[in-house]
């Protein structure tokens, strides 16, 4: 997934809030949501899923549309709180992003530092967005290509 889903999604697709032990059923129901959509898994050791960026069928525009579609069903788990300097490079990054051109580019959540965008951020220009987030250099969420909302 993208850095992808976020959602609080990490850049191996995989929600954020909940790193370690088994999967939640949420998580599961989740990704299977996002399978029913088209796009393509794979199964991690733990036995947790994420989208598998390396299939040709994920493309950019499958996921976000796939996010969309599954948007009630991401895991209600809370993010962990960001420090004051996560949340000081979180607010660099969209500030930088935001002299870039994308200007309607968000703050980061003041609490867990996550930024949440959506398909029209950038007017929906995604390869604008994403130059702009490499010209940013990697992103206060760790990745510059995060186009999850």
């Amino acid at each position: 997934m993208l850095g992808a889903l976020t959602l609080g999604c990490s850049e191996d697709g995989t929600p954020s809030a909940n790193r370690s032990g088994a999967p939640s059923q949420e998580e599961t129901t989740y990704f299977r949501c996002l399978e029913k959509q088209g796009l393509v898994l794979e199964e991690l050791e733990d036995s947790r899923l994420r989208v598998d960026k390396d299939a040709p069928a994920n493309s950019t525009e499958k996921q976000l549309r796939a996010q969309e579609s599954c948007r009630d069903l991401i895991p209600k788990e809370e993010a962990p709180e960001a420090t004051e300097e996560q949340l000081a490079k979180a607010r660099e990054f969209s500030a930088c992003v935001r002299a870039q051109g994308i200007t309607d580019y968000p703050d980061p959540d003041p609490k867990t530092g996550e930024t949440r965008i959506s398909e029209k951020t950038g007017n929906g220009d995604r390869e604008a967005l994403r130059a702009a987030q490499r010209a940013c250099g990697p992103g206060a969420d760790g990745d510059s290509d995060n186009l999850g909302g």
